[in-house]
C-alpha cells in the first residue's frame, strides 16, 4: 500500500511536466490590449514579432539611452526586460526589442494611416492598461520639440502621467504614440502618424524584425493549462511547478493524515443489527475476516 501511494503523488507530477513540455510559444494578440506594455514608468506597444525576438515603440523621454535594459509588464502580469535600440529625442520616439516569448500580444503599424474613431491607452500612475476615447482636434505646436503633435480631447478614460509612449489606435492599427498631456489632464498630445513612419523607416536597420504590418512570425500552438494556470511562458510555467508542488505537499500531509487515524472494525449482528464487538487498529494492519462456513 505503500508503494501505491508514493505512484499516487508522481501522477500529478508527471502529467505537469508533460504539459510544461509542450508550452514553449505565446499565443497570437487578441487586440492592442494585449500588445500594450507598461515600461520604465511610461507605456508602450509591440508592434512586431519573429520567433525569437519583438519589437516595440514608445517615447524617447521613457528610454535612458540607446542600449540601456529596462523591466515591462504585460496587463497580464506577466513580462521581462527590453532593451531601447532608436532613441530621436526631435520627435519624442523610441524603438526597443525583447524576446518575444515574453509578450502576449502584437499590433500593427501600417505606411498608410487609417481612418475612424481614435482611442488611446497606456498605464496611468502604473496602473491598468486604461483604455482613453479621444477626440482629434488638430496639430499643436509644443515648445519642448522641433515638430508638431497630435493634439487630442480625453473624452472618456483615465489618462495621467505614466500613458506616455502609448499607444494611439484606429481600426486596427496603431497610428499615434502618446508623447505629453495638459496639466488637467483633459488633453493628451502624440507623435503623428507621418512622424512615425518616418521614424520605423530609419529605425528598421537597427532590427530584423519587419517594423511595419505587424509581422507576427511566432509558431501558434495550442493553449495548454494545468490547473487553471496558463503556461504561455517561463512565469506562467513557474506558477505552475509551484501550484503542483503545493498540490503534492498537500496530499503528503493528507496521507499522513490518514495513517494517524485509526480504523475501526465492527461487528454486528445480522439478525439484531447491533454491534456485537468493535476495536480500533492502526493504519496498516492487516485484518483477517474468518466467514461463518455455509450449512
Amino acid at each position: 500500500m505503500r508503494e501505491r501511494s508514493k505512484i499516487w503523488l508522481l501522477i500529478p507530477f508527471a502529467v505537469a511536466l508533460c504539459l510544461l513540455s509542450l508550452a514553449t510559444d505565446p499565443t497570437s494578440a487578441s487586440g492592442f490590449l494585449d500588445s500594450s506594455i507598461r515600461v520604465n514608468g511610461c507605456s508602450g506597444t509591440i508592434i512586431g514579432r519573429s520567433r525569437t525576438v519583438a519589437i516595440g515603440i514608445s517615447a524617447a523621454h521613457c528610454a535612458p539611452k540607446v542600449g540601456a535594459v529596462s523591466v515591462f509588464w504585460n496587463r497580464d502580469g506577466t513580462g521581462g526586460n527590453v532593451t531601447w535600440l532608436v532613441i530621436d529625442r526631435k520627435k519624442d520616439l523610441s524603438l526597443f526589442e525583447c524576446r518575444s516569448e515574453a509578450t502576449i500580444g502584437v499590433y500593427p503599424v501600417h505606411r498608410k494611416p487609417s481612418e475612424g474613431e481614435y482611442t488611446g491607452c497606456g498605464y496611468p500612475s502604473g496602473k491598468g492598461p486604461e483604455i482613453t476615447q479621444l477626440t482629434y482636434k488638430g496639430l499643436y505646436d509644443i515648445d519642448s520639440l522641433p515638430e508638431k503633435r497630435w493634439m487630442f480631447k480625453v473624452d472618456k478614460g483615465k489618462f495621467h502621467n505614466g500613458c506616455s509612449g502609448g499607444g494611439v489606435f484606429i481600426k486596427g492599427a496603431l497610428v499615434g504614440v502618446t508623447t505629453h498631456g495638459s496639466n488637467n489632464d483633459k488633453n493628451m498630445f502624440a507623435a503623428p502618424h507621418s512622424q512615425i513612419v518616418a521614424f520605423l523607416e530609419k529605425a528598421q536597420e537597427a532590427t530584423e524584425v519587419p517594423v511595419f504590418g505587424g509581422a507576427d512570425k511566432t509558431d501558434a500552438v495550442e493553449k495548454i493549462e494545468f490547473g487553471g494556470l496558463k503556461l504561455d511562458g517561463d512565469i506562467d510555467r513557474t506558477k505552475a511547478i509551484v501550484h503542483i508542488l503545493k498540490l503534492l505537499q498537500e496530499q503528503r500531509e493528507e496521507l499522513a493524515r490518514i495513517k494517524r487515524t485509526p480504523i475501526r472494525v465492527q461487528i454486528i449482528d445480522p439478525g439484531t443489527g447491533k454491534v456485537i464487538q468493535e476495536k480500533a487498529y492502526p493504519f496498516g494492519t492487516p485484518i483477517k475476516l474468518m466467514l461463518p462456513r455455509v450449512k
